[in-house]
């Protein structure tokens, strides 16, 4: 009878082993994603960042075969959906989809409800493009050196998308390096700078190659220079052929997880990311708007954000530029 017992109870107990192996051996090799995904923008629904993140998430559904939908969570200088990624679950669920903002915010906001360094984790950088200094046809400036003699003798105005934008800095930047005064004027977004560089309301401002090419062509504005070569362009200057060294004006997408998201999930975000890269419709997006597709490995991503970093940190710090 003993005996008897003994082998029943060990063989429920070789049993139970066998179907928690089972299990666990499931649970290890579960195919990423194992349900719906997230691609969250901090901006509202209809711009540019939220097209090219749609444009992502569905040749990632493709991919995945689950349901990927954009969620935006704008306001805060992208704070909000920065946050929220960073306080999400680390099971890539919940992927950030930001512009250069997400590092401007580091020299710019001296407090903050997340540690950019420690939650977040650069998965890939999506595209970038190159940024134009533009004056109103009207002005007569035309070139970069046009500019920078007329700021010697007289108040120009330039008109930037807000406080600690991408605009702004390119503005205190040009200022630093050229030895000149600019008077900023900010706005809420491109279209009221546009307007107010065809009244006279201001004479300068700063666009990505897309905008700026769009505004040439109708004769509204003249294209002075820009940080690098665009096909949208190709007889504008860049900054260093128009004489003025050391001026950057550069933007870029990049996708981030919670910073304690497995490697194999990154992996798999990062391989996914770059094949939609590769997508007709995606190439034709971001081509027809003049922006360039990047891709790459987590560590491009993160090199591009060390280096915005480094390079806005000390002019905010000089110019006391603080982000609204």
């Amino acid at each position: 009878m003993t005996n008897s017992l003994s082998f029943t109870r060990r063989a429920l107990l070789g049993a139970a082993v066998a179907v928690s192996a089972l299990m666990g051996s499931a649970q290890a090799g579960e195919k990423y994603p194992s349900g719906p995904v997230s691609i969250v923008v901090p901006f509202s629904a209809g711009g540019t960042t939220d097209a090219i993140a749609r444009l992502v998430a569905e040749e990632l559904q493709t991919r995945w075969g689950s349901a990927v939908v954009v969620e935006n969570k704008p306001g805060a200088g992208g704070v909000i959906a920065t946050q929220a990624v960073a306080r999400a679950k680390p099971d890539g669920r919940q992927i950030l989809f930001n512009d250069i903002g997400i590092a401007l915010n580091e020299v710019t906001m001296p407090s903050r409800p997340y540690d950019l360094a420690k939650d977040l984790r650069p998965v890939v950088t999506v595209g970038e493009w190159p940024l134009a200094f533009l004056a109103g046809s009207s002005t007569g400036i035309k070139t970069m050196s046009d500019l920078i003699e007329r700021a010697k003798t007289e108040s120009l105005a330039f008109g930037t998308f807000g406080p600690a934008s991408s605009p702004h800095l390119a503005a205190e930047l040009l200022k630093s390096v050229a030895g000149i005064d600019l008077k900023i004027v900010h706005f809420k977004g491109v279209s009221p700078v546009i307007q107010a560089m065809a009244s006279g309301e201001v004479q300068l401002g700063v666009f990505g190659a897309g905008a700026a090419a769009g505004e040439v062509a109708k004769g509204t504005m003249n294209l002075l220079a820009l940080d690098y070569k665009s096909p949208l362009v190709p007889e504008a200057p860049t900054f260093a052929e128009a004489g003025v060294e050391g001026l950057r004006a550069i933007a870029w997408w990049g996708v981030f997880v919670q910073s304690e998201t497995p490697d194999e999930i990154v992996n798999e975000i990062n391989a996914a990311v770059n094949e939609a890269l590769g997508s007709e419709r995606v190439v034709n997006y971001l081509d027809t708007n003049g922006y360039t597709s990047v891709g790459g490995e987590p560590a491009a991503l993160q090199q591009r954000v060390d280096e915005a970093i480094n390079l806005w940190g000390p002019l905010v710090e000089k110019a006391g530029i603080a982000a609204k």
